[in-house]
This record gives structure tokens, sequence and C-alpha cells, in this order.
């Protein structure tokens, strides 16, 4: 799919309009709110953040960008990309936002030793630019930064920019910063700590993105999961926190409750809290762990929930405001049948 119309057209026009708006980031962005409110709602990728710098921008041709390697990455933490490539649907829907509207927010990179440009923040907007066959971009240039000042920018775009990270992507994210914070001599305790109280700094991990200290401690130690844990807490069936808590089981514990409790029972905080501190204590065993999700809550001991159709109780509705009849006539009712069934 071809188009004359480069990522950088919006920018140009706004500019030509009233270069002051410019100098406001804010102000940029409410002209887009109010000309193109789906834009703002569609794709947070492609709006320009509160941060956003808007001077020094200048169009980089698609032929000379390439993207944060992943062996750059792994050098610098020990471990892949945290971020995932975008779904097919979620880059089509990125696609049509720059179709219809342009680049509205520019990708950062930096010049490389072979002349092309590594691109730091902005590689699905990128991704989608080739798709629509655009041939250069607009780019703010980062001059004579280190490997570890990149690597910190592609992670903090990332997390402030993209609005539906899993919890391993922010987990892996978060972990990676600390881990670089750490090298440059910055404080921080998140890495390390094995209670979350123990967090004395905000650092730059969950202060940009509006986590707290317990937040971000919490999504570090889902890194300590394994894969399989981690996968079903990115499925949202094990809560985070949950997950968070079986992260300090050993791993031979991991394994047993990923083959024999997780899609059989429902993993929860408490659950999770006991199994903690029954290893803590050293009594952690399988059989212990079967007897902590066997064992009923207190809630929910003894009750059992039937859903009903509102239309049984078309000629009843009192019945409906009075919980306690209800379950009175259902115990009849059972009662009786038994009865009649010899039970």
């Amino acid at each position: 799919m071809e188009s004359t119309t480069n990522g950088g057209e919006i920018y140009r026009s706004i500019v030509n309009r009233t270069k002051s708006a410019y100098k406001s980031p804010e102000l940029l962005l409410s002209v887009f709110k109010s000309k193109e409110k789906k834009e703002v709602n569609v794709m947070s990728e492609n709006i320009v953040c509160k941060t956003a710098v808007v001077a020094n921008i200048t169009e980089i041709s698609t032929k000379q960008l390439c993207e944060f390697s992943d062996k750059q990455i792994l050098r610098l933490s020990g471990r892949p990309q945290p971020f995932l490539e975008y779904s097919p649907e979620t880059l089509y829907e990125l696609v049509e936002s720059i179709k219809e509207h342009g680049i509205i927010n520019p990708v950062t990179v930096r010049e490389t030793k072979n002349g092309k440009y590594e691109i730091l923040s902005g590689r699905n907007r990128v991704r989608a630019a080739k798709k629509l066959g655009i041939r250069s971009v607009p780019a703010i240039i980062k001059e004579n930064i280190s490997d570890d000042e990149a690597a910190l920018i592609m992670l903090d775009s990332n997390l402030r920019q993209r609005q539906s990270l899993k919890y391993s992507e922010k987990a892996y994210a978060y972990r990676m910063q600390t881990e670089i914070l750490n090298r440059q001599g910055k404080r921080t305790d998140l890495t390390s700590c094995t209670e979350c109280t123990k967090i004395d700094t905000l650092g730059d991990a969950g202060h940009k993105n509006n986590e707290s200290r317990r937040t971000v401690a919490y999504l570090i130690r889902l890194t300590y999961l394994l894969p399989g844990l981690l996968k079903l807490v990115d499925d949202e069936k094990i809560p985070y926190k949950a997950g968070a808590e079986l992260s300090y089981l050993p791993v031979d514990i991991q394994s047993y409750i990923l083959k024999n409790v997780a899609g059989i029972y429902k993993i929860s905080l408490a659950q999770a809290q006991e199994l903690k501190k029954l290893n803590n204590n050293g009594s952690l065993t399988a059989e212990s762990v079967l007897t902590v999700f066997k064992k009923p809550s207190e809630d929910k001991k003894d009750k059992i929930k039937i859903t009903l159709s509102k239309g049984l109780f078309k000629n009843y509705p009192e019945l409906l405001k009075d919980t306690g009849k209800l379950q009175k006539l259902f115990s009849q009712f059972i009662k009786e049948y038994a009865e009649r069934q010899e039970y």
C-alpha cells in the first residue's frame, strides 16, 4: 500500500498554524483532542505525551531506521526484550490511526556507528508506517547517550505510552530498569527486597507511571515465577499479588502448584501468603500445599451458588426482595424432593 504522505505532515501543518503550540505539549495535545477525539482513545502510541520534547524534530527515512536489538537488551539485562510485539489486531488499529491522522508522536532514535538510526521509542509506529508505504517519519534524535541511557528511554517510553501491557511485560521492564539504575549508582532496593516495605525510594521505576513502591515491588517479584505460572498471571487466572507471593516458593513447589493446583483450585492472595509463611517456617511440602487449597474459606463454607432467571419470579416479585424467605422455600423444596425420591 503506497502513500505520498510523510509521517510528519500533521506536525508541519500545525507548526505552520502556530509554532507556539510546539512549546507546550499540553496545548499541542489539546489541538488533537479537540479535532480527533477518536485518535486519543484508539491508540496512545500515536499521541503526544505530556513529557514529549517537541523541539529538534527531524524527518528520517524509514530505510535508515533499525530496532533496538535483542542482542543489546540481552547484554544489558541477561533477558530478552520485555515488551511483546503488537498483535495483528492492535497493529492494524495503529495503521488505521496513522492512515487517518499521520504520525502525531515522533519516534525517538539515536545514531549508530554505521550511519543508521536505532529506534528507542516508536518501533510499532515505524512498522505501521512501513505497512502504509510512508517513506519518512518525524523523529527526535538523542545524541551522545550510553547503552544504559538508551535502554532507559526504551523502557520508560513503553511503560508510559502503552496502555495494555501484560503483567509480565511490566515486571521485566521494571526489573531491567532498576538493575540499570543500580549500575549507574542510583539507589534502589526494588530488585533485592524480600519484603515490599524495604523500598526507600521510588527511583525512576514507578514514579513516572503512577505506580506505588509496593506495586512495583510486587511486579518485579513476578519475574521469579516459573513461566507457566507467570502466564496464568498474565491471563488473570492468578491475581498478580498472589503470583508475587508464590514467587518466593522453591522451584519444585512452584512446579507442583502449576501441575496439581492451577486450573483445579482458585489461587487467592491469602492462600499464597499462607504458603509463603509455611515456606519461611520450613514446613512447606507437597501435602501441605494441597491442604491449603482444599481447606474451605470461612465465608464460602457450606455454600453453593445458583443462577436463576428473573422470569421465574415474574408472578412473585416479592421473593426477589426477601432472600431469607427464598432460601427457606428452596430448603423446603429440596427436602420434599428428597422424600419423594427416597433419598
